[in-house]
């Protein structure tokens, strides 16, 4: 059977009889290299000579999405709101030849030229879709194979787009540890097109998990410090201290 260590993350869905896997094993460096693996087991073979974690196929067609630097969101901290060397890059070779070519990914929010910092690259129909945080929290946006025309297409404001993946002409994706789907195929034509939250029924009480609440619903007294920089605040029988600017809430 074949072994790859902790680090390796698999790609495609192994309709073929092989799995696309990103693994650092093989490099002295700690950089993810792209192998194909058999699923009845054997040697792992290397796909490029070069650093890739990621890997896409146009559905019904001939082309190929690569990817360097595809970090999840939330596990990798220097992710959100980078836009240093390490971002991430996304190759297409559109006809399948073996020449793939870089895809310009530009911020065209609020004017900025900055260069996009992208996960989940993935190609659907005639656009190239991925998780990116232009303006804050990490969202699906979407750019034409050119790299051009930037469209939203999730409004989560709090928690982020995590494990995005395409099947079937939709993305499924997780935001705060719940499920949603959008119908990609409608987006690509309707800008407006919302995605949905799938309902997950347990079988078990959740009264352990943590619980979310808006503290400005729950506050009971606020408490202005004489020079006006700081408060203190009681919340469900708690008392806090904070800045009126900037810091978190301290519990005294």
């Amino acid at each position: 059977p074949s072994s790859v260590p902790a680090s390796a993350t698999a790609n495609g869905d192994g309709s073929e009889g092989v799995l696309v896997v990103a693994t650092t094993s093989e490099d002295p460096y700690g950089r993810d290299m792209l192998f194909s693996v058999a699923l009845a087991g054997g040697t792992p073979v290397p796909l490029f000579d070069t650093e890739l974690d990621a890997i896409n196929y146009e559905v019904g067609g001939k082309g190929l999405l690569l990817g360097r630097h595809m970090y999840d969101p939330v596990v990798a901290s220097r992710w959100k709101g980078y836009r240093g060397g390490k971002s991430g890059f996304v190759w297409l070779d559109r006809e399948g030849n073996g020449e793939p070519k870089r895809l310009p990914l530009r911020d065209e929010t609020a004017g900025s030229s900055n260069d996009l910092n992208v996960s989940c690259a993935m190609w659907i129909q005639d656009r190239i879709w991925f998780v990116a945080d232009p303006d804050g929290s990490a969202n699906l946006w979407s750019v034409d194979l050119e790299g051009q025309g930037l469209m939203k297409h999730s409004q989560h404001a709090f928690f982020d787009v995590r494990n995005a993946k395409v099947g079937a002409g939709s993305v499924v994706y997780t935001v705060g540890g719940e499920l949603y789907i959008l119908e990609a195929a409608a987006a690509a034509a309707i800008s407006k097109a919302a995605p949905r939250r799938i309902p997950v029924e347990f079988g078990a009480t959740l009264a352990h998990l943590p619980q979310f609440l808006d503290a400005e619903e729950h506050c009971e007294a606020v408490l202005l410090h004489p020079d006006g920089h700081h408060c203190a605040v009681s919340c469900r029988g708690r008392a806090f201290e904070m800045a009126l600017w900037e810091g978190p809430a301290v519990a005294a």
